[in-house]
């Protein structure tokens, strides 16, 4: 069914007459009958008001909205957006915070393998969470993990280590995972949309010392791959390959063949691109953003950022003078850029009533009449440097803070804090981002 039939059956069966429609929604006659008879499709805005209009349950409204998006946007955008819409979600909800997993440390006499093949996927599953939890509770050594998103949350790789991220005795271990992308848009099925943000919510969620690559199957390094078990972790005494589907599985501990995988590794790892860093260091984060050239920023926060309202006077008002250099390095990177800040109704309405913006470190604790020319400052950059977002399509929390550079990377940072910044640069993933954040701009502008 397309969304011109739906709508129209949805407006049969409510007790309103198009004609009252035309006049409640404000749509001119011509183009409400041209979106009835499916020769154009309705702004958001417009669909937002036919759905106000219209007497049908909340689960048909979001089916309409749902058969609207794909159209207007096409499949892949539209499984890129609900990618990013997940993801938003995630990110609003993630806290970090160690904890103690409190694992049990194996010894080595209690992981023999017999067998150097193993199969089923179960069994599989165990013999890759004992091996990790040994490598990382005793051997602590790094872990090499060569194999696709989806394979590794099949093997249950991702839960074992977020499982042990907040154990201190495991945190310090090196995990370097190389992940093979498939070609073209990896939001063509929901199915990786949902291991994406599986992978995302790992991501938040744990401090290991973990670094991810990444490279197309279609690129020359895919040649190098084995064919029957082309996928592999290398850990300090063992291989263990796995074929494609992760139903059988290898246990290889000569060292002959063991250095040759890790050297096979090496060079694949030099073929690929960063798909995940981080960093700790606040004045990476503002180099980051002030080299991004002509690119347009996105910067999505709970509260107005304080960057952003810094006066002269304010600094010396507000701001201890150890901090100065650090704010106007903060404030040079938007100074005659092009960036738009989204943030929530919610933060700026908790300015006007406490008066206080936490944020990065930074404090404010402004008085009334200060108050009341940072509301008016906000009111004049609404819709051309500042956005309100709905927290439907963009739910933004205390947690974290998102940074868009157009088309060229994401950076997710604790928003009180600057201990942990996620620098994501997969161009599918920025690409979804991008459109996500230029949606929101032009349905607020429609």
């Amino acid at each position: 069914m397309r969304f011109v039939e739906l709508l129209n059956s949805y407006i049969e069966r409510s007790d309103i007459t198009k004609n009252s429609l035309i006049e409640s929604v404000g749509v001119d006659r011509s183009t409400f009958f041209q979106i009835l008879s499916g020769k154009r499709l309705p702004t958001n805005r417009q669909l937002l008001d036919i759905i106000n209009k219209l007497d049908i349950a909340n689960v048909e409204k979001d089916r309409l909205i749902d058969y609207y998006e794909r159209e207007s946007l096409g499949e892949d955008v539209y499984q890129a957006h609900m990618f990013v819409r997940s993801a938003v979600k995630i990110i609003a909800e993630a806290d970090f915070k160690k904890k103690k997993s409190g694992i049990s440390i194996l010894s080595t006499d209690e992981l023999e393998f017999e067998e150097t093949v193993i199969s089923g996927k179960t069994a599989i599953r165990e013999v890759v969470r004992q091996l990790i939890i040994k490598e990382m509770t005793v051997s602590k050594q790094r872990i090499d993990i060569f194999m696709p998103l989806m394979l590794a949350s099949d093997m249950e790789v991702f839960q074992t280590l977020k499982f042990l991220s907040g154990d201190e005795s495991v945190s310090n271990t090196p995990i370097r995972q190389l992940i093979e992308f498939p070609v073209g848009n990896i939001f063509k099925n929901s199915e990786n949309t949902g291991i994406l943000n599986s992978y995302l919510g790992f991501l938040l969620g744990q401090s290991l010392n973990y670094k991810a690559f990444y490279y197309y199957a279609n690129s020359d390094i895919s040649t190098r791959m084995g064919v029957l078990f082309p996928y592999y972790m290398i850990f300090s005494d063992r291989i263990i390959l796995l074929d494609r589907d992760g139903d059988k599985l290898i246990v290889i501990d000569d060292s002959k063949a063991y250095d040759i995988w890790v050297s096979e590794f090496e060079k694949l790892l030099d073929s690929s691109d960063s798909l995940v860093s981080s960093f700790s260091d606040k004045e990476d984060y503002v180099r980051l953003l002030g080299s991004r050239g002509d690119k347009t920023l996105y910067i999505v926060e709970k509260h107005p950022g304080i960057s952003f309202m810094m006066t002269e006077e304010f600094m010396n008002k507000y701001i201890p003078k150890n901090m100065h250099e650090e704010i106007y390095a903060h404030v040079n990177c938007f100074i005659g850029a092009d960036y738009v800040e989204i943030v929530s109704d919610e933060g700026i309405k908790e300015f006007g009533e406490q008066k206080s913006i936490n944020e990065a470190g930074f404090k404010l604790d402004a008085d009334e009449q200060d108050v009341a020319f940072v509301m008016e400052m906000l009111k004049k950059r609404l819709h051309d440097t500042l956005e309100i977002a709905d927290p439907e399509e963009l739910p933004i929390s205390d947690n974290w803070t998102i940074s868009v550079v157009e088309d060229e990377y994401v950076v997710l940072v604790p928003y009180l804090t600057l201990d942990k910044i996620i620098y994501i640069s997969e161009k599918n993933i920025v690409k979804a981002f991008t459109q996500y954040m230029k949606g929101i701009i032009t349905n607020h502008d429609a």
